[in-house]
C-alpha cells in the first residue's frame, strides 16, 4: 500500500543513514537530532536511556502550540502537562537500553533580517535525572547556511547546513539553541486545511487543500503525491482550472497556480481523481474501513474526511461524525474530523462506518423518464401555445435588493463571530455551542441565497458579472472560514485541543474572517452601486 510506503519513506528521510548513525552509534548516550524542512517544519529525534522500564522527554510548556505530533517505532506514548513542562511518556513494547522519540514543531522559524532566519529551540531533551552529556546534531535544507550558532560547543560543518557537538549540561533544565541562517530555499507553507471527499457510487475522490505562504521564497506551484494509479479528472480552484502535469506511475502531481504564491497569501486547490479500487475503503458486510491518506509531507492543522453513501443508511461509526446530511434523491453525506494529521501518524487514523442498504429507485429510472418525456412533450405544446414570459426589470432591481440584503446578513453574522471572540465567550463551552452552530447555520443560508440571486442577476447585468462572481468566492471563503473554526470549536468542546492551542487557533481564524468580511464589504457596495445606476 502506498499509504504505508509513504509514512515509511518520512521516516527514512529523517533517519537516513549518516543522520541516524549518530543515535544509533552509541545507545546510552543522550541524543537530539534537528532537522528543518523545506516548509519551516522541525523534526525531532531523541534518543534517550530507559530508566525504570520507561523514558520520558521534556518541553517547555509553551511549545505546547506549537506541537504538531509525535511518534515512537518502539512502543506506546503518554503526554503529561506539567506548570512548567510538558513530558511525552515512551513505554517500550520490548526489553530496550533506550528507545527513540519523533516530534514535529511548527511556526517556529522567524524572520532574521531581509536573508536570514532564526530559530530558537532547546538544544536537549529535558529528563527527569542529569544525564550531563547530550550529543546535538542540526540538519537544514540546502541553501540555508548556517550563519550564527549558540552554543559554541556544536561546531557548523564544512557544507555550512549542518552542526554537531556534546554538551556538558544539566539535563534536567532546558538549554536554548540559538541558530540564524540563509533564508536559501525555504518558503514557510501552511496547510490551513485538507478536506477529503470520498464519493462511493462512482468512485472518485477529491481533495480540496488551502495553502498559505507565511515567510521565505515564493512558489507558483505545488507537488502532490496521489496513489499511484490514480487518474486525475480535474485540478482547479473556487473560479477556474488549474494546469497540472501528472506521472500515473508514480502518482507524483504538479499543480500550477495562476500567479506566484506571495508572503501573506493564500491559495485553493482542488483535485478530483479516480482513486485505484479499495485504496481509501474496503467494503465488508455492511461496514466500510475507511483509510484517510495525507497527500503531501506536510502536517495540516485541520483534516476531514466526508464520505458519500449511496443507497444506505448510516448506522454508527468508530469515530464520531460532526455532520451527517441527506443529498436528493437516496444519498447519506458523514463527514468526520480528524483534527491535526500529519504524516508520520496517518497510517493510525483508520476508521469504521457501519451501514445498512436500503433499495433503490435507480432501476425504475429508465420507465420512470419514459413517462416523463411523454409529459414533457405535452407541457412544451402546451407551454408553445403562450406568450413568452419574461421576468420585469421591476422584479430583477427587487432581486438586487435581496443579494444586498443577502450580504448585509453575512456582514452581520462574521460581526457576530468576532463579538463572540473579542469577549472571550469562545472559551465557555456551554454558550459557545449553540451559538457556533446558529451562526454555521445562518452563515450557509446566507451564502446559498447569496449564489440563487447571482446566477439571477448576472443574466439580467452581463457588465457586472464580474463583480457578482468575486463576491459569490469571497461569500464562500467566509463560509469555509466559519466551517474551520467550528471544526476548531467542536475539538475545544470535546477536550481534543488545549485551551491555549484553541485561543491561538481562534485568533488566527478570526484574522482571516475579518480579511474576507472587509472584501464583502467593499464589494457588496461596489456591487450595489453598479447596480442602481
Amino acid at each position: 500500500m502506498k499509504k504505508t510506503f509513504f509514512s515509511m519513506l518520512v521516516l527514512a528521510v529523517l533517519l537516513f543513514s549518516y543522520s541516524y548513525y549518530v543515535i544509533e552509534g552509541n545507545e546510552q548516550a543522550l541524543e537530539r537530532l534537528i532537522e528543518v524542512d523545506r516548509y519551516g517544519f522541525l523534526y525531532v529525534i531523541d534518543n534517550i536511556p530507559l530508566d525504570g522500564g520507561y523514558a520520558e522527554v521534556g518541553f517547555p510548556k509553551q511549545l505546547l502550540s506549537n506541537l504538531i505530533d509525535y511518534y515512537t517505532l518502539d512502543g506506546s506514548i503518554e503526554l503529561k502537562v506539567e506548570e512548567q513542562t510538558f513530558w511525552l511518556k515512551v513505554s517500550p513494547r520490548q526489553s530496550s537500553s533506550s528507545v527513540k522519540l519523533i516530534t514535529i514543531f511548527g511556526d517556529l522559524v522567524k524572520r532574521s533580517g531581509a536573508e536570514n532566519f532564526k530559530i530558537e529551540f532547546p538544544a536537549n531533551p529535558v529528563t527527569r535525572e542529569n544525564l550531563e552529556n547530550v550529543n546535538v546534531r542540526i540538519i537544514l535544507p540546502e541553501g540555508s547556511n548556517i550563519s550564527k550558532i549558540s552554543p559554541s560547543t556544536i561546531e557548523v560543518r564544512e557544507n555550512s547546513i549542518e552542526a554537531q557537538g556534546i554538551l556538558s549540561i544539566d539535563t534536567t533544565q532546558v538549554h536554548n539553541l540559538q541558530l540564524e541562517f540563509a533564508v536559501g530555499e525555504i518558503s514557510l507553507l501552511k496547510p490551513i486545511y485538507t478536506y477529503l471527499t470520498l464519493d462511493l457510487s462512482i468512485n472518485q475522490a477529491e481533495y480540496n487543500v488551502k495553502l498559505s505562504l507565511r515567510d521565505g521564497n515564493t512558489i507558483d506551484s505545488f507537488y502532490f503525491n496521489l496513489p499511484n494509479g490514480s487518474r486525475v479528472l480535474e485540478t482547479r480552484d473556487h473560479l477556474k482550472k488549474l494546469p497540472n502535469s501528472y506521472d500515473e506511475q508514480t502518482g507524483k502531481l504538479r499543480v500550477s497556480f495562476d500567479r506566484r504564491l506571495n508572503i501573506g497569501e493564500s491559495q485553493t486547490i482542488i483535485i478530483k481523481f479516480e482513486p485505484p479500487e479499495n485504496f481509501f475503503y474496503k467494503i465488508e458486510e455492511g461496514t466500510i474501513l475507511i483509510s484517510p491518506y495525507l497527500p503531501f509531507n506536510l502536517s495540516t492543522p485541520d483534516y476531514r474526511v466526508s464520505v458519500i453513501l449511496p443507497s444506505m443508511d448510516y448506522i454508527s461509526s468508530s469515530l464520531d461524525p460532526i455532520e451527517v446530511k441527506k443529498i436528493y434523491p437516496e444519498k447519506t453525506v458523514l463527514t468526520f474530523s480528524l483534527g491535526i494529521a500529519s504524516p508520520l501518524t496517518m497510517d493510525l487514523r483508520g476508521f469504521n462506518v457501519i451501514v445498512k442498504p436500503v433499495p433503490s429507485m435507480f432501476p425504475f429510472i429508465p420507465y420512470m423518464l419514459g413517462i416523463s418525456a411523454i409529459v414533457m412533450i405535452f407541457s412544451v405544446l402546451a407551454y408553445s401555445l403562450k406568450p413568452v414570459f419574461k421576468p420585469s426589470l421591476k422584479e430583477y432591481e427587487e432581486k438586487a435588493k435581496k443579494l444586498i440584503d443577502e450580504v448585509e446578513g453575512l456582514a452581520s453574522s462574521c460581526r457576530v463571530i468576532g463579538e463572540l471572540i473579542t469577549s472571550k465567550k469562545m472559551l465557555d463551552k456551554g454558550y459557545v455551542r449553540p451559538r457556533m452552530l446558529g451562526i454555521r447555520n445562518d452563515v450557509a443560508r446566507h451564502v446559498s441565497k447569496i449564489a440563487s440571486y447571482s446566477l439571477d442577476l448576472k443574466k439580467a447585468y452581463p457588465e457586472v458579472v464580474d463583480r457578482i462572481d468575486s463576491l459569490m468566492v469571497t461569500s464562500r471563503m467566509i463560509q469555509e472560514s466559519i466551517e474551520h473554526l467550528w471544526t476548531q470549536t467542536h475539538r475545544y468542546l470535546t477536550g481534543a485541543v488545549a485551551k491555549t492551542l484553541f485561543n491561538r487557533q481562534v485568533e488566527e481564524n478570526y484574522k482571516s474572517i475579518l480579511k474576507y468580511l472587509d472584501k464583502l464589504v467593499k464589494e457588496g457596495e461596489l456591487l450595489r452601486k453598479a447596480l442602481s445606476r
